[in-house]
Protein backbone atom coordinates (compact mmCIF):
# COMPACT_ATOMS: atom_id res chain seq x y z
CA UNK A 1 0.00 0.00 0.00
CA UNK A 2 1.48 3.67 -0.73
CA UNK A 3 0.04 6.56 1.09
CA UNK A 4 0.32 9.91 -0.15
CA UNK A 5 -0.44 12.80 3.05
CA UNK A 6 -0.30 16.68 2.03
CA UNK A 7 -1.71 19.74 2.99
CA UNK A 8 -2.95 22.14 -0.06
CA UNK A 9 -3.53 25.89 1.76
CA UNK A 10 -6.29 28.32 0.68
CA UNK A 11 -9.88 28.69 0.87
CA UNK A 12 -11.12 25.53 -0.48
CA UNK A 13 -13.35 25.52 -3.31
CA UNK A 14 -16.23 22.94 -4.17
CA UNK A 15 -17.52 21.85 -7.30
CA UNK A 16 -17.57 26.09 -8.49
CA UNK A 17 -19.29 25.65 -12.01
CA UNK A 18 -21.49 28.06 -13.43
CA UNK A 19 -24.08 28.29 -16.07
CA UNK A 20 -24.24 30.11 -19.65
CA UNK A 21 -27.67 31.46 -21.19
CA UNK A 22 -27.69 28.60 -23.55
CA UNK A 23 -27.06 25.95 -20.31
CA UNK A 24 -23.58 25.32 -20.84
CA UNK A 25 -21.72 24.17 -18.13
CA UNK A 26 -18.64 25.64 -16.81
CA UNK A 27 -16.05 25.70 -13.92
CA UNK A 28 -15.28 29.01 -12.78
CA UNK A 29 -12.11 31.12 -12.13
CA UNK A 30 -11.99 30.37 -8.62
CA UNK A 31 -12.36 26.50 -9.17
CA UNK A 32 -10.01 26.65 -12.19
CA UNK A 33 -7.61 27.83 -9.64
CA UNK A 34 -8.52 26.06 -6.56
CA UNK A 35 -7.72 22.64 -8.99
CA UNK A 36 -4.42 24.39 -10.12
CA UNK A 37 -3.35 24.76 -6.92
CA UNK A 38 -4.16 21.45 -5.60
CA UNK A 39 -2.35 19.48 -8.65
CA UNK A 40 0.77 22.24 -7.47
CA UNK A 41 0.89 20.98 -4.15
CA UNK A 42 -0.06 17.12 -4.85
CA UNK A 43 3.13 17.22 -7.21
CA UNK A 44 5.44 19.09 -4.45
CA UNK A 45 4.56 16.10 -2.05
CA UNK A 46 7.57 13.19 -2.32
CA UNK A 47 5.87 10.34 -2.45
CA UNK A 48 3.49 11.62 -5.22
CA UNK A 49 2.73 8.31 -7.72
CA UNK A 50 4.71 8.51 -11.00
CA UNK A 51 3.94 6.55 -13.94
CA UNK A 52 0.99 4.89 -15.07
CA UNK A 53 -2.49 5.10 -13.20
CA UNK A 54 -2.94 3.39 -10.59
CA UNK A 55 -5.96 0.22 -11.46
CA UNK A 56 -6.51 -0.82 -7.20
CA UNK A 57 -8.29 0.73 -4.93
CA UNK A 58 -8.23 4.10 -3.64
CA UNK A 59 -8.66 5.63 -0.22
CA UNK A 60 -9.05 9.42 0.21
CA UNK A 61 -9.24 11.29 3.35
CA UNK A 62 -9.90 14.84 3.42
CA UNK A 63 -10.02 17.15 6.09
CA UNK A 64 -11.19 20.75 4.86
CA UNK A 65 -10.44 23.61 7.31
CA UNK A 66 -12.42 26.09 6.65
CA UNK A 67 -12.21 30.12 8.20
CA UNK A 68 -14.98 31.14 10.47
CA UNK A 69 -17.11 34.07 9.95
CA UNK A 70 -16.15 37.11 11.47
CA UNK A 71 -19.36 37.34 13.00
CA UNK A 72 -18.54 34.26 15.04
CA UNK A 73 -16.25 36.06 17.08
CA UNK A 74 -16.35 39.43 19.99
CA UNK A 75 -14.31 42.10 19.74
CA UNK A 76 -11.89 40.82 22.26
CA UNK A 77 -11.77 37.13 20.20
CA UNK A 78 -13.97 35.16 21.86
CA UNK A 79 -16.65 33.00 20.38
CA UNK A 80 -19.61 35.60 19.87
CA UNK A 81 -23.38 33.16 20.49
CA UNK A 82 -23.42 32.23 16.76
CA UNK A 83 -19.79 30.82 17.02
CA UNK A 84 -21.04 28.67 20.08
CA UNK A 85 -24.03 27.50 18.19
CA UNK A 86 -22.07 26.42 14.67
CA UNK A 87 -19.29 24.26 16.41
CA UNK A 88 -19.23 22.95 13.22
CA UNK A 89 -19.08 23.89 9.28
CA UNK A 90 -22.78 23.52 8.71
CA UNK A 91 -23.46 25.40 5.44
CA UNK A 92 -21.98 25.21 2.41
CA UNK A 93 -19.99 23.98 0.40
CA UNK A 94 -20.80 21.04 1.10
CA UNK A 95 -19.17 17.67 1.37
CA UNK A 96 -19.94 15.91 -1.86
CA UNK A 97 -19.09 19.65 -3.78
CA UNK A 98 -15.50 19.98 -1.77
CA UNK A 99 -14.57 16.08 -2.57
CA UNK A 100 -15.37 16.66 -6.31
CA UNK A 101 -12.20 19.27 -6.92
CA UNK A 102 -10.06 16.31 -6.16
CA UNK A 103 -11.53 13.75 -7.72
CA UNK A 104 -11.06 15.25 -10.96
CA UNK A 105 -7.70 16.47 -10.81
CA UNK A 106 -6.09 12.93 -9.63
CA UNK A 107 -8.58 11.07 -11.97
CA UNK A 108 -6.75 10.10 -15.39
CA UNK A 109 -11.04 9.97 -17.16
CA UNK A 110 -11.40 13.94 -16.60
CA UNK A 111 -10.13 16.76 -18.27
CA UNK A 112 -9.14 18.77 -15.25
CA UNK A 113 -6.56 15.80 -14.30
CA UNK A 114 -3.78 18.22 -14.80
CA UNK A 115 -1.85 15.67 -15.91
CA UNK A 116 -2.17 13.48 -13.09
CA UNK A 117 -3.88 10.71 -13.55
CA UNK A 118 -2.88 9.24 -10.08
CA UNK A 119 -5.69 6.47 -10.65
CA UNK A 120 -7.73 5.80 -14.03
CA UNK A 121 -11.41 6.11 -12.65
CA UNK A 122 -13.20 7.92 -9.31
CA UNK A 123 -15.03 4.13 -9.13
CA UNK A 124 -11.94 2.84 -7.72
CA UNK A 125 -12.49 5.24 -4.89
CA UNK A 126 -13.60 2.68 -2.38
CA UNK A 127 -13.68 4.89 0.73
CA UNK A 128 -14.18 8.44 0.98
CA UNK A 129 -14.11 10.22 4.06
CA UNK A 130 -15.01 14.20 3.88
CA UNK A 131 -14.87 16.29 6.97
CA UNK A 132 -14.80 20.29 7.22
CA UNK A 133 -13.74 22.32 10.81
CA UNK A 134 -13.05 25.39 11.47
CA UNK A 135 -9.88 26.70 11.30
CA UNK A 136 -8.55 27.67 14.95
CA UNK A 137 -7.64 31.01 15.56
CA UNK A 138 -4.13 32.14 13.60
CA UNK A 139 -4.67 28.21 11.66
CA UNK A 140 -4.24 28.42 7.94
CA UNK A 141 -7.31 27.23 5.99
CA UNK A 142 -6.90 24.58 3.46
CA UNK A 143 -7.24 20.73 2.96
CA UNK A 144 -5.39 18.11 4.49
CA UNK A 145 -5.42 15.07 1.73
CA UNK A 146 -4.28 11.11 2.66
CA UNK A 147 -4.39 8.94 -0.46
CA UNK A 148 -4.35 5.38 0.15
CA UNK A 149 -3.31 3.05 -2.96
CA UNK A 150 -4.33 -0.55 -2.52
CA UNK A 151 -3.12 -3.21 -4.42
CA UNK A 152 -6.57 -5.09 -3.20
CA UNK A 153 -9.38 -3.85 -0.52
CA UNK A 154 -8.44 -5.04 3.07
CA UNK A 155 -10.48 -7.81 3.95
CA UNK A 156 -13.56 -7.42 6.11
CA UNK A 157 -12.61 -8.21 9.77
CA UNK A 158 -16.49 -10.04 10.05
CA UNK A 159 -16.28 -11.15 6.51
CA UNK A 160 -17.30 -15.07 8.17
CA UNK A 161 -20.36 -13.04 9.45
CA UNK A 162 -21.32 -10.96 5.92
CA UNK A 163 -20.67 -13.98 3.46
CA UNK A 164 -24.28 -15.86 2.94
Amino acid sequence: MRIVDFFVPGDPVGRDTGQTASGRHYTTAAGKMWRHKIAAYALACPDHPTGEPHLGAVTLTLIFMLPRPPSHYLVGGNLSAAGKRFPRPTGKPDCSNLLKPLEDVFSAGTKTSHGLAWWRDDAQIVTALVEKRWCSPGQEPGVYVTLRFEDSPPECPHAAKCRP
